[in-house]
């Protein structure tokens, strides 16, 4: 499912109409919320790690935005043009 999320982000870095905050995408654009969606659902919780392997391999870094001391609240996605915020 990594695949599917890899190829809206290399849509969305593509195509410079996908507005921007300033560094952050904006999550209210279709293929920004399908990679927010999709990620919630296949990069959050234990055992999706193979995932965000394949995203690093692919050059997206998923990394924590916000977190406390039990773990991440939110997760990061650094594209070539900005990050997505998904969690």
């Amino acid at each position: 499912m990594s695949d599917l999320i890899i190829t809206l982000i290399n849509a969305i870095d593509k195509d410079e109409s996908v507005p921007l905050r300033g560094q952050y995408f904006v999550g209210d654009h279709p293929l920004v919320s399908a990679v927010i969606y999709l990620s919630n659902k296949y990069l959050v919780g234990d055992g999706h790690y193979e995932h965000m392997q394949n995203m690093t391999k692919n050059g997206y870094d998923v990394y924590p935005g916000e977190h406390d001391s039990y773990g991440w609240i939110t997760g990061c996605i650094k594209t070539t043009r900005g990050i997505i915020v998904f969690g």
